[in-house]
Order: C-alpha cells, then sequence, then structure tokens
C-alpha cells in the first residue's frame, strides 16, 4: 500500500508527487510534507546548516575575546599579588585577592569548555 502526497507549491519548480511506501516511517513523511510546503531541498538545508555554524564561529571568536580579556584580569591580578609584601599576601587582603584571581581562573576554565562544547557541535 502506497500513500501519495502531491504538494503543490509557489517555488521555482513543477510540483511533485512524493509516493511514501508503508514502511517509510512518519518522520521521512513529514520531511517530505515539509519540503514540499517550503520548497526546501538538500541543499537548502545543507546552507541553513552552514549558515547556523557562522553563527557559532562567531560566538566562538566573542568568546574567546571575552577569556582573554578575563585571562588578562587574571594575569594583572596575579602580578600585584606576587608584588605585595609576604604579610599583606598572608593577610585579608591577599585572601580576597588570592579567591578574585581563583574566581577568573574558573571563570576562563568555564569558557574554554564552552569553547570545546561549540565546536564539538559545529562538527
Amino acid at each position: 500500500m502506497h500513500m501519495d502526497i502531491k504538494c503543490t507549491t509557489k517555488a521555482k519548480f513543477s510540483p511533485k508527487k512524493f509516493v511514501i511506501s508503508k514502511i517509510t516511517t512518519n518522520f521521512a513523511a513529514s520531511y517530505y510534507k515539509t519540503q514540499c510546503l517550503t520548497g526546501a531541498t538538500p541543499q537548502s538545508f545543507a546552507t541553513m546548516n552552514n549558515a547556523r555554524r557562522k553563527e557559532i564561529d562567531k560566538l566562538t571568536a566573542q568568546i574567546e575575546e571575552i577569556k582573554e580579556a578575563i585571562e588578562a584580569l587574571r594575569d594583572e591580578e596575579q602580578e600585584a599579588f606576587d608584588n605585595m609584601p609576604e604579610s599583606l599576601q598572608d593577610g585579608e587582603r591577599g585572601e580576597k585577592m588570592q579567591s578574585a584571581i581563583d574566581a577568573l581562573e574558573y571563570a576562563a576554565d568555564d569558557l574554554q569548555e564552552c569553547l570545546d562544547h561549540l565546536s564539538e557541535a559545529s562538527e
């Protein structure tokens, strides 16, 4: 038994008739219906993927820039801490600076993890 799906579209190509066999899943039927209704082709789906990849690349660049700024702040704070007298490093002020350095390090690490996930997503 076959199910005929006729589609008419305002796309530049002529209307097509898709024959979907009984074995074909509902997903495939939905896919072909979507193609009929939107005029989408496998090439246009690839273009959309490329557009999403470009968006991921833009986000990646922004996150890398933020990560570098955080690392620069961390390095400045670490340098300031290292240049403090040891007596101040061991005091409350030194502890707060070390906490800030640690927090900046964690933030940079978390952003690196985010970059790794974005890289995986764009493969």
